[in-house]
């Protein structure tokens, strides 16, 4: 199964939350900010509180969890030489950190999606 099959598939059984606006084609950020106020009107309209809460989520893709998201792909259909690809792409990483020429142990990286990683784009 291709990236692209991938997608597809993912499209045609309607598997993504329709308030998902991320990495889809013609689901931009105005689009979910029309949401928002949207929503907003129609509480308003039929007289009742409305209120937003808005969170900043820039580093939302360090708490993807790997066993959670390979799971999950497994689940919708995703499955073979993808599913190891993915799997071989997220496992076995560790990191390190250093200051001053002192480097800390390794640690397993248990979650989060590598930088400059697409790994799935919808």
């Amino acid at each position: 199964m291709s990236l692209q099959s991938v997608k597809q598939f993912f499209s045609s059984f309607q598997l993504l939350n329709k308030q998902q606006f991320g990495f889809r084609q013609n689901h931009d950020t105005s689009l979910a900010v029309s949401s928002i106020c949207n929503a907003i009107v129609q509480c308003l309209d039929e007289g009742k509180i409305a209120c937003s809460i808005s969170l900043d989520l820039a580093k939302a893709f360090d708490t993807v969890d790997h066993t959670i998201l390979l799971s999950k792909l497994e689940r919708y259909g995703v499955r073979g030489l993808l599913l190891q690809l993915i799997k071989s792409y997220l496992t076995n990483r560790y990191q390190s950190t250093v200051v001053d020429r002192l480097k800390s142990n390794e640690k397993l990286v248990t979650c989060g999606v590598p930088q400059g990683l697409t790994l799935l784009y919808f």
